[in-house]
């Protein structure tokens, strides 16, 4: 038996990761558990996340130069941030996105959940609350209880993966 040796380049995709993870998370979210909201907040993060990979993965392939100094680039001017990479690569495969609906409008709510997340300022509330003797009072009213539910977190999902498929579409016609 005669060994041959063999170029192999192989390309690993972290938005795919994410994307499993994502997944993962909001498989869990959906059973009830005393957990399933923080794996709803896990979803919605990753969601984010592989959203943003997506963009990167797609818009190095679109145009590798301009993708080589993707950070300084996406960091000012008209293409700021993850809308601007979103927006040039709309310029480059001719998709097209309405960002005033869906699939668009559930990415921006996942972006203010994962900015809530990360920025990790306090949500102070100052109020006066009755309790009955020998109860424990339950007052978790934070502002991200109100932006992650599942049905919010499995509509942006779909609404991610919908988004992508269209910047897929664009991209291989």
């Amino acid at each position: 038996m005669t060994n041959r040796r063999l170029n192999v380049r192989s390309e690993g995709r972290t938005d795919n990761i994410l994307w499993r993870c994502c997944e993962e998370c909001l498989r869990l979210g959906r059973e009830d558990t005393g957990a399933a909201w923080y794996f709803l907040v896990s979803a919605s993060v990753m969601a984010y996340a592989s959203y943003e990979a997506y963009l990167n993965f797609i818009g190095e392939k679109l145009d590798p130069e301009l993708w080589k100094s993707e950070r300084q680039f996406f960091s000012q001017g008209e293409y700021r941030g993850n809308e601007g990479k979103l927006d040039k690569i709309c310029e480059l495969s001719g998709a097209r996105i309405d960002k005033g609906r869906r699939p668009y409008q559930s990415i921006s709510k996942l972006k203010r959940i994962r900015e809530t997340l990360m920025h990790g300022k306090p949500d102070v509330r100052e109020f006066k609350l009755d309790v009955k003797e020998g109860e424990t009072p339950i007052f978790f009213d934070l502002t991200l209880w109100k932006m992650v539910n599942e049905a919010i977190v499995s509509e942006a999902v779909e609404d991610v993966k919908a988004l992508c498929d269209v910047i897929y579409q664009a991209v291989c016609d």
